[in-house]
């Protein structure tokens, strides 16, 4: 069984409480034996559930399952679709900001863009509940995705990308503590001098290809159990 399946099953098995949150998870020997494969196959899945918050490990003691209110966290933090996330509540997407404009150096690096190339920028505050969620800025390529368009932001820009029959991959994300930029502050200045949590992330392709690249700043959320400031 290849390792992502494998990965699928343990959250599963997780979520459903077979593996108890704050308990120790079988060996790598023993889920090799259930899983009928190697133990690097093993560690592979057991790595990518630790990045995606559900596990952590113990040095000369194996690993463990999270407490649920950190994998929660997780979850929020790496949700595409606050709509999925909170299917009965209110979501509502306003674009302060939609531009096509010429690709910075910072970002031909980051998409193995030319100087000539264009990039898409939209700004958008997510509201959950009339209440300000989480405030971002997406960074995409111009060349991907011609005909994206500032209601797309509105939407669903992750129903769009599927929609085109790209095959997505991962996400990479870092995340920290932050005062929000003054040109998002003009609409909660109320926030003036309050931290609150920052996201970096970058998605891929499939073929390794980076297709966004998005700061986020998340409002009326309790991360402090996994922040970390860098």
């Amino acid at each position: 069984m290849k390792h992502q399946k494998i990965t699928i099953n343990l959250k599963n098995e997780i979520l459903s409480g077979k593996y108890e949150y704050e308990k120790k998870l079988p060996s790598e020997h023993e889920l090799a034996i259930k899983y009928e494969t190697t133990r690097i196959t093993i560690r592979k899945s057991l790595k990518t559930l630790i990045a995606q918050g559900y596990l952590y490990s113990k040095l000369k003691s194996g690993y463990y399952v999270n407490k649920k209110e950190i994998i929660d966290s997780y979850n929020r933090i790496n949700a595409h679709s606050l709509n999925k996330l909170f299917p009965n509540d209110q979501v509502i997407n306003k674009v302060i900001n939609f531009e096509i404009k010429k690709a910075s150096l910072f970002l031909q690096n980051k998409f193995e863009l030319n100087d000539q190339s264009l990039i898409i920028f939209a700004s958008r505050i997510r509201y959950l509940n009339k209440k300000v969620y989480i405030v971002e800025n997406t960074y995409m390529p111009y060349e991907l995705f011609p005909d994206i368009t500032k209601e797309t932001f509105e939407v669903s820009v992750y129903k769009y990308i599927e929609s085109k029959d790209y095959i997505l991959d991962k996400n990479i994300k870092r995340v920290g503590a932050s005062l929000i930029p003054e040109d998002i502050l003009i609409y909660m200045p109320e926030l003036e001098n309050e931290p609150v949590l920052f996201v970096e992330n970058q998605g891929y392709f499939k073929n390794g290809k980076c297709f966004e690249y998005t700061h986020s700043y998340h409002i009326n959320q309790d991360f402090t159990q996994i922040v970390s400031y860098w």
